[in-house]
């Protein structure tokens, strides 16, 4: 319910939602829930530096 209210927890699931997506259309293995490996979000951000 906390989270609800704070603007950031929900602007880090959105990130974690698009990263999320992202490797999984590029084949990696990644679940539908739960925490990210760093090592994609990693991935990720060097990206889209």
């Amino acid at each position: 319910a906390a989270a609800a209210n704070n603007p950031n927890a929900a602007r880090q699931r959105e990130r974690n939602r698009i990263i999320r997506q992202w490797a999984k259309d590029r084949g990696m293995a990644v679940a539908d829930r739960g925490a990210l490996p760093k090592s994609i979000i990693e991935e990720y951000e060097k990206a889209h530096g």
